[in-house]
C-alpha cells in the first residue's frame, strides 16, 4: 500500500503527525525514506508530517559486528545517507537508543555507532541486548518508560 493513500492519513486531516520506532537497520531504512520523500513533490505532504524519529541500536556509523549484518563499519552507502540526512532532519525531533547488556558475540551496534550526533538528538540507553531492545514484558517496564 502506498502511505499516500494510508486510510489512517487520509481519514485523519493534515494535522496527523507521523512516529517511526523503528530497530537495528530498520533505522536506516526510515532515513533514507524521508530523504526520498523530501525530494518527491508527490511526497511533500507526508514528509512535513514526519515528527518524530525513535532509533533503537541503529547503526548509524556501521556496526562493529559488522559480519551480523554484511556490512562494514562506516560503509559508503551508510555514510551517504547520514551526509544527506544531516542536511534534511530539521524539524523532525530524534531519539536515539543504545543498548547496555552485549549478547553472546558482544555488543553489536556500539553506543558511537547508535548515535547520529546531530542538534537537538536526544540520546538514552535501554538497559537490553541487540534482540531484546525493541521487547518489553509490559507497559511499566523501565525501557518501555524510558521510550
Amino acid at each position: 500500500m502506498d502511505i499516500r493513500e494510508s486510510p489512517v492519513l487520509v481519514q485523519s486531516g493534515k494535522s496527523t503527525q507521523i512516529v517511526f520506532v523503528d530497530h537495528s537497520m530498520g533505522g536506516l531504512v526510515i532515513k533514507q525514506t524521508l530523504l526520498l520523500a523530501k525530494q518527491d513533490p508527490s511526497c511533500s505532504e507526508i514528509a512535513a508530517r514526519i515528527h518524530t524519529l525513535f532509533f533503537l541500536a541503529t547503526p548509524h556509523r556501521g556496526a562493529d559486528m559488522a559480519v551480523v549484518f554484511e556490512q562494514s563499519p562506516y560503509s559508503e552507502a551508510i555514510q551517504a545517507i547520514n551526509d544527506n540526512f544531516c542536511h534534511a532532519y530539521q524539524g523532525v525531533q530524534l531519539y536515539s537508543f543504545f543498548k547496555t547488556v552485549p549478547t553472546a558475540i558482544g555488543l553489536i551496534v556500539n553506543k558511537s555507532s547508535a548515535v547520529i550526533e546531530l542538534l537537538g538528538e536526544h540520546i538514552l540507553h535501554l538497559n537490553a541486548d541487540h534482540s531484546n531492545v525493541c521487547k518489553f514484558d509490559s507497559p511499566v517496564d523501565d525501557n518501555y518508560c524510558r521510550l
